[in-house]
């Protein structure tokens, strides 16, 4: 989740469709989306409902992600609820059933350690200190409000984390399991080898037209020309509307801009003294003589960093950054507020412990002038203004085109012009025409095989596009003229391969009756050959490819071993084994021993807690709706 968040939005349509997401959530909470009545819980996971308005949460989330990733290039079927309802679910239970047994077995996230994380995250911070505001409009970009996002979100994270590496923990390697890798790891191999270069053993007889056109006719599939259509276009733009913004309303809009502003914010500190190992009474006693510490001299960053249990801000003089109020519980925003800079509260409850808190600074945020914001507000108001009149246009438009023959008739009436592009696939660069819901709406069926207008197409919130098919190509084999020396130059270099695995096949045969060497053929043919060993698989490579093979071959039955191996370039080799040593734990350092068991440890972690979760699920009771 906290990956999640790091990421950004890309283009138009992703902050369309987040923008529909989010608002209603910012404006009502999510739960006004729904009419809650009855159990209408989408699932039940022992007995614990799955909240319906949590899953259209997670769903939304998976969009928003979908949006982050693929941006403008998202196919729109991708983002259909009920594509992702059903996997999003399945995430739910999984996640219910394991804070389920993480509770079971005693697990639990202090509040402390939820702050500690919150105010600590990269994504939630500015000049690497804590951002209230950046805090909320990240939350807001994923439909959270901050106490469902800490108490829910982030709570279930960090409790199924904690389950994890307890599970995973719990494994260890064992002597014998390090033996076997170090055996491995570690094993050294003596080896001669020789490479056949096809080019030097190519066959004699050339490639025939006959061949090339037999072998064309079997393979037509791979030189496909894509299908082409060629499109009549025409666009609505808000651009298109003349609209006057007076100077006047410039300026109301300016000052609304600044009574929405935001007030004042408060930086502030604070040592907090928790109930978890000691009374309430307690508790208040060591937070009231800690003020009077303060009273007489003691300097709060020292006492913060000595009886603080927020760990995340006792080693940084207990700050918590700044908030404008309502970062923090309603209690502790309510003392802040009245607090002089430099002066620090009584002690205050909350649900975290007693506090006591310091206001490190009190400023009114910034706010631009008139002729700083005068040209975007004026652009944007030119842009709302415009909004009416191009939906009216558009609904004209797509009244036309739907009872039109041409593409033409409907543009004549609205005084649009009408382009023509030129040959296009369905994969292509045109920096309008080229993007993936123009291309589906032009290769549709209604569009392309009925030969009818396309629906008006919205691109963006200001932008449209009405498109028709006037003439098409469909998918068809290049000539063969065309492709005619590649597929000739493709049999030869087949047919030199052959040549060259046969030739490999007979050098093995000869090596292995003893009547030749590789050295004694390498040189009489000049083919590249030589001798390594003993080596690792770390040793310098003559070849690409070389020690992989030779580490792929069974060890010898007798003295030597001789094989016939391809290269990654496909050029075959033989390989003439010599002698296998294994390698031996001693022989591997301390740090590397470490790495071997961490990794050991965290595969047989990783299958541990994959059969744990395999058995809950399998136990668990679970009823979808």
């Amino acid at each position: 989740m906290l990956q999640s968040i790091r990421d950004n939005l890309q283009g138009t349509l992703a902050k369309v469709v987040i923008a529909i997401i989010i608002v209603p959530f910012a404006i009502f909470g999510v739960e006004s989306l729904f009419s809650i009545g009855g159990n209408n819980a989408p699932a039940t996971v022992n007995g614990e409902d799955i909240d319906a308005v949590a899953l259209e949460r997670a769903i939304a989330v998976e969009k928003r992600n979908l949006l982050s990733r693929m941006g403008d290039d998202i196919r729109p079927e991708l983002l259909e609820d009920s594509r992702l309802r059903s996997r999003t679910l399945d995430a739910l239970i999984t996640q219910t059933i394991l804070t389920q047994y993480a509770d079971k077995v005693g697990l639990g996230v202090p509040d402390a350690l939820l702050d500690q994380i919150i105010v600590s995250t990269p994504a939630f911070q500015e000049n690497g200190r804590f951002s209230a505001d950046r805090y909320r409009l990240l939350l807001a970009n994923q439909g959270y409000t901050p106490g469902y996002f800490k108490n829910e979100v982030l709570r279930d994270e960090i409790l199924i984390g904690q389950l994890q590496r307890a599970v995973m923990g719990s494994d260890f390697t064992t002597p014998a399991e390090l033996a076997r890798v170090a055996a491995l790891a570690g094993q050294q191999r003596s080896f001669s080898w020789l490479v056949i270069p096809p080019e030097q053993v190519a066959a004699d007889e050339g490639v025939s037209d006959a061949e090339v056109e037999a072998w064309y006719q079997a393979n037509q599939d791979r030189f496909m020309q894509e299908a082409r259509v060629r499109l009549a276009y025409t666009q609505l733009r808000a651009d298109d509307f003349e609209v006057e913004v007076s100077e006047a309303d410039i300026r109301a809009e300016y000052e609304h801009e600044l009574s929405q502003a935001a007030g004042t914010r408060r930086e502030a500190a604070h040592i907090l003294i928790t109930t978890d190992e000691r009374s309430e009474e307690e508790a208040r006693q060591l937070a009231e003589q800690l003020r009077q510490q303060l009273e007489e001299g003691a300097v709060f960053s020292e006492l913060a960093a000595e009886f603080s249990e927020d760990i995340g801000s006792a080693s940084n003089g207990g700050e918590l950054g700044a908030t404008e109020g309502d970062t923090f519980p309603a209690e502790f925003e309510n003392a802040l507020a009245g607090l002089e800079v430099g002066q620090v509260s009584e002690p205050v409850r909350t649900d975290a412990g007693w506090h006591l808190i310091r206001l490190l600074s009190e400023d009114e945020a910034e706010k631009p002038s008139f002729e700083e914001r005068r040209d975007e507000i004026a652009a944007r108001l030119a842009a709302q203004r415009a909004q009416p009149q191009l939906i009216a246009r558009v609904e004209r438009l797509r009244d036309l085109a739907f009872n039109s023959a041409t593409i033409r008739e409907p543009a004549e009436q609205l005084g649009l012009e009408v382009e023509e592009s030129d040959w296009l696939t369905r994969n292509n660069d045109h920096p309008l025409l080229g993007r993936p819901a123009v291309m589906a709406a032009a290769f549709s069926s209604d569009v392309l095989e009925q030969g009818h207008n396309s629906d008006v197409l919205e691109l963006a919130p200001d932008h449209y596009l009405l498109l028709r098919v006037i003439d098409q190509k469909p998918a068809e084999p290049l000539p063969l003229t065309e492709v005619k020396d590649l597929i000739a130059n493709e049999l030869a270099a087949d047919k030199a391969r052959q040549a060259a695995r046969q030739e490999a096949e007979q050098i093995a045969a000869a090596v292995a009756a003893d009547k030749a060497s590789l050295a004694e053929v390498g040189d009489s043919r000049a083919f590249p050959h030589g001798s390594l060993g003993p080596v690792d698989r770390s040793a310098e490579e003559p070849v690409p490819g070389l020690l992989g093979a030779a580490f792929s071959v069974a060890r010898p039955e007798g003295d030597t071993r001789v094989e016939v191996v391809s290269l990654p370039d496909g050029r075959p080799a033989v390989i003439a084994l010599n002698q296998v040593a294994e390698g031996k734990v001693d022989a591997l350092g301390t740090e590397e021993q470490q790495a071997w068991r961490a990794q050991l440890s965290a595969g047989a972690g990783n299958a541990a807690f994959g059969g744990l979760l395999e058995s809950l699920l399998k136990a668990a009771e679970v009823k979808r709706r």
